[in-house]
């Protein structure tokens, strides 16, 4: 934007620059020419007043650009946080929760999810939305599992089996409108959402989607190797925190590397694949933990 304002001051200035030369520095043949003297006399007088009347005006948009950046750049984390503090032991050793599969009736598809909550007023609702290959049973593998430890840590978790609608080729408002019918079906107040991979679309849609009301019913997003290109674009404009976690093993992990994401949103986790909640639970749990209390207190 910076760029295209200065290109147009620089051209209004050669076009001013030529205009001038054309009355003012050709010699008069006669009299003739006396309204192109007057002309250059008017010009001249003001030459100075619409040099500054630009400048000005190109203050003003550069200023407003500026201001705007500003306000739209994103929730920046500090990734040290996320590895610094070790998971309390009640957490890293966690009970195995029994969860009962439930299903809601959601825009016309049965959908499969489990819940739980260990303690009355949990600190925090957290959506796990697994992506076309996954279901809400990988959030459970492992002893203990993603949500096991999440429900020791006072977490109240939903995890929701988003096969039943193509979000692969699903249409944007469609996907957006996924996760406001599964938010108010299951009563989830101001979650923090961890999507896996194709889930992301789910996400964009649902914050950048056609309605923008979504936006103010999360509290916090973690994609975790999400394959969706426009939930990155979407993470460079949020300004609430976010965070992105994938395998060093992923092999769509360069792809990522290589677009314009904000430094310390992405945490790449060594040794793990496109699950990293699976290859290295107990890593991914320490920054998922540490994100949720450090980060959304």
């Amino acid at each position: 934007m910076t760029s295209i304002i200065l290109l147009f001051f620089h051209c209004s200035l050669l076009c001013f620059a030529d205009t001038h030369k054309i009355f003012c520095d050709e010699p008069m043949v006669d009299e003739a020419s006396s309204s192109g003297f007057m002309y250059c006399l008017l010009l001249k007088q003001t030459k100075g007043f619409l040099f500054l009347c630009a400048f000005a005006i190109l203050s003003v948009l550069l200023f407003g650009w500026e201001l705007s950046t500003v306000m739209q750049r994103p929730f920046i984390l500090d990734p040290t946080i996320l590895l610094a503090h070790d998971l309390p032991d009640y957490v890293a050793n966690a009970k195995k929760y029994a969860f009962q599969p439930k299903v809601a009736r959601i825009l016309d598809v049965d959908v499969r999810y489990i819940e739980g909550c260990r303690f009355d007023g949990c600190n925090k609702d957290v959506l796990f939305l697994s992506g076309a290959s996954f279901t809400y049973e990988n959030w459970t593998r492992g002893n203990p599992s993603i949500l096991d430890m999440s429900l020791a840590g006072g977490f109240r978790v939903i995890a929701v089996d988003l096969r039943g609608f193509d979000l692969k080729n699903g249409k944007k408002d469609d996907t957006a409108i996924i996760i406001e019918k599964v938010l108010e079906t299951l009563k989830i107040v101001k979650p923090v959402i961890v999507f896996l991979s194709y889930a992301g679309r789910s996400q964009s849609s649902f914050v950048f989607g056609g309605h923008g009301k979504y936006f103010d019913q999360a509290m916090g997003f973690v994609g975790v190797s999400p394959r969706c290109p426009r939930s990155h674009d979407c993470f460079c404009r949020l300004k609430i925190p976010c965070l992105l976690v994938y395998g060093g093993n992923d092999d769509y992990l360069q792809n990522i590397l290589l677009r314009k994401i904000p430094i310390g949103t992405i945490t790449v986790i060594g040794g793990a694949g496109h699950a990293p909640f699976i290859d290295q639970p107990k890593v991914f749990m320490k920054i998922l933990y540490n994100f949720l209390t450090h980060f959304l207190s």
